[in-house]
């Protein structure tokens, strides 16, 4: 099925024709009419989840070598955001601390100290 539209292929050097306006109600955001916070008011917590950094925060991929009680390698990685490269081994330290992340180890010891992070974005 189409729909009978053609794509704009312009000639090098030629300028883009200008979008059409559409005017009314269907032009307007529908932003302005969510409810939110008001302007400068802290985070609210939610019960169940921390609060997170600001969204200027890069994620981090920080990954820690495990060992298994009976002896095989592993690793357990947690992807987290932070400013600077201690607070992601930090806040990582925190999260493998958690009872949910030792039952994911299943009895494995982590290794903080050797553990590695790499910036997402």
């Amino acid at each position: 099925m189409t729909l009978g539209l053609t794509p704009f292929v312009a000639a090098p050097g030629a300028a883009k024709p200008a979008l059409p306006v559409r005017t009314g109600p269907s032009a307007m955001s529908t932003r302005s009419a969510v409810p939110g916070p008001p302007a400068g008011a802290a985070p609210r917590a939610v019960a169940g989840f921390a609060a997170f950094p600001p969204v200027e925060a890069p994620l981090w991929l920080v990954s820690a070598p495990t060992v298994a009680p009976d002896g095989r390698a592993g690793e357990q990685s947690f992807v987290v955001p932070a400013v600077t490269l201690g607070e992601a081994l930090a806040t990582a330290g925190q999260r493998a601390a958690t009872p949910a992340a030792a039952g994911r180890r299943r009895g494995a010891r982590i290794d903080l100290d050797r553990a590695t992070a790499v910036r997402h974005r």
